[in-house]
């Protein structure tokens, strides 16, 4: 009981997690991690001018639609920070900057939610997405108003907010932080991820040619990882694949050994007990009647088992809450199902042992006295 209700509990929130929207289309997008040398220069506009050479090069890739770059976002494994006013003028809040090319909404798959995409690298225009609208706006419309970064100098009005961008989940597990899209003009060295849409399904002949054409370009450059963007989900979900897969080997051990012990148990006791089933049978008791008998007494024992499994579950399980995803440890639904599972595996294991006891040889039975 208790492994298998492990193992439920692990295929039920692993469920939910594949029902989580990430907030952007992931089909036929892949993403690269680029790690740039040190002698490109630094000037915003080389690197900037750089950065596109690059990006026409993977556009010429057979297959490649659509290829835009940014900083660390999209399955981000790090992110960082920065201190914006709230409305106040007076209170900080922590914001996450996503610098991004222009061209990033179609590339991307991203949503915008309303107002306008950003068309200006220079005019001071920005994005806030969907919870920084919320954390910092309320009820009110973010667009039109701006967003004033401390430290700021006092003649800087702000940014202009021009549109609101849909909440995009990093991590399937946390819930949207509060991010700014700035243009990456402003910060062209953080310009590390390039997104590519693909005119089909990618392969790992795609990842290949997009390597080699980033090889092509600039040997120095080195690939830190091409992955679809299931994949990168996958790798977030290592350790939960991991113990879900120990997890149902060990409920399929548990379910063989509950047939084969209830039907050992059930077995013996038949053979110690023919005697009084063949007596039963000769003062007139029928065979459904001893059927009846060594299925009541399996199913009494099985019911037993469940009720300790049960108990044990909701004293252990609890350590699973960790891996858990919207899904408690006690779920009525997972406990029950197993519940039913164990009782028609242990029934159906005392049907041959039942079906024994219900055809006693009374000739043999009194040779044997």
């Amino acid at each position: 009981m208790i492994l298998l209700i492990g193992a439920g509990l692990m295929v039920q929130s692993f469920k939910r997690l594949d029902q989580v929207k990430v907030g952007y289309n992931s089909t036929h997008r892949m993403k690269l991690r680029l790690a740039f040398p040190k002698e490109i220069s630094d000037d915003p506009k080389d690197r900037t001018a750089f950065i596109k050479r690059l990006q026409a090069q993977l556009l010429r890739v057979p297959g490649v639609s659509a290829v835009a770059y940014s900083s660390e976002s999209l399955m981000a494994q790090y992110s960082m920070t920065m201190d914006l006013l709230q409305k106040d003028g007076a209170t900080k809040m922590k914001a996450e900057p996503v610098y991004i090319s222009l061209d990033y909404q179609g590339a991307s798959g991203t949503t915008l939610k309303s107002g306008r995409w950003m068309s200006d690298e220079k005019s001071g225009d920005v994005m806030v997405n969907e919870t920084m609208a919320r954390v910092r706006f309320g009820a009110e419309d973010p667009v039109g108003q701006f967003l004033r970064p401390v430290g700021a100098p006092g003649t800087f009005k702000g940014w202009h907010i021009v549109g609101i961008v849909g909440d995009v989940r990093e991590k399937l597990r946390e819930a949207p932080a509060p991010k700014v899209y700035l243009p990456i003009l402003w910060s062209p060295s953080s310009a590390t991820n390039f997104v590519v849409e693909m005119t089909g399904e990618p392969t790992g002949a795609a990842g290949a040619r997009l390597r080699q054409a980033v090889y092509q370009f600039d040997p120095k450059i080195v690939t830190d990882s091409v992955a679809t963007f299931a994949q990168l989900r996958d790798e977030q979900l290592r350790n939960e694949h991991l113990v879900l897969a120990v997890l149902d080997v060990l409920a399929g051990i548990a379910i063989f050994l509950t047939v084969v012990g209830m039907f050992s148990v059930l077995a013996y006791t038949v053979d110690r007990r023919m005697a009084e089933f063949g007596i039963r049978v000769a003062l007139g008791a029928r065979p459904s009647n001893l059927v009846t008998l060594v299925m009541r007494r399996g199913l009494v024992l099985t019911a037993i088992g469940v009720a300790v499994g049960v108990a044990g579950s909701l004293a252990l399980t609890r350590f699973l809450q960790d891996l858990l995803f919207e899904t408690p440890p006690n779920d009525a639904t997972v406990i029950g199902s197993v519940a039913v599972l164990l009782i028609i595996s242990a029934a159906a294991a005392c049907v041959l042992p039942a079906l024994k006891a219900s055809k006693p040889n009374l000739l043999l039975l009194l040779k044997s006295d």
